[in-house]
């Protein structure tokens, strides 16, 4: 199975080859129906490529799960190098944890025992290559860590993930504390 094959039944048809073609492009998510408007941020666009192409290594499908699962793989595996990627991936982290805890711990061993695509060149006929061609561009050439080496870097991945959320909630629970009390 070819690369762009394995992302199409992931439910990710040529992401990854039309990432950077609309730099100024907003994308959205939806959140309980409603849609969610974000700038598509130079950094986003860079990263956006590989990540589906970590989709294709993993095989964790296009869905919130998969998400969760790819974000973990990756801080284990090695993150983007960019600092509001990460902020923007961390919240994937916590959600795994609470959701799909053994699942998302599955994903973090994955991805220590891989290497992430993140600043590899990468040819446009990606998505013709074999899908093993690009998981053995994902191949670590180290020893596998403990498993009690991996349950702490993953409690401190999570706990930083958490860390982050209360942060990113605080002024929006005193601005709802606020005007609840205002009226």
């Amino acid at each position: 199975m070819t690369v762009g094959e394995t992302a199409a039944k992931l439910g990710l048809p040529d992401a990854f080859l039309s990432a950077n073609e609309n730099p100024g492009a907003w994308w959205y998510f939806d959140v309980f129906g409603f849609k969610i408007y974000c700038y598509n941020f130079e950094w986003r666009r860079e990263a956006l490529a590989f990540h589906d192409l970590h989709h294709v290594v993993t095989g964790y499908p296009c869905t919130m799960k998969g998400e969760m699962q790819v974000a973990t793989w990756e801080f284990a595996a090695g993150r983007f190098p960019n600092v509001f990627s990460n902020l923007f991936c961390l919240p994937l982290v916590a959600l795994g944890a609470a959701t799909i805890p053994h699942k998302t711990f599955a994903a973090f061993e994955q991805g220590k025992g891989s290497q992430s695509l993140f600043g590899q060149l990468m040819p446009k006929d990606v998505a013709t290559w074999p899908s093993q061609a690009l998981i053995a561009l994902t191949a670590r050439d180290r020893t596998q860590s403990s498993r009690a080496g991996n349950m702490m870097g993953f409690a401190a991945l999570v706990c930083l993930s958490f860390f982050e959320l209360v942060l990113l909630a605080t002024p929006f629970v005193l601005g709802v504390r606020a005007l609840v009390g205002l009226l």
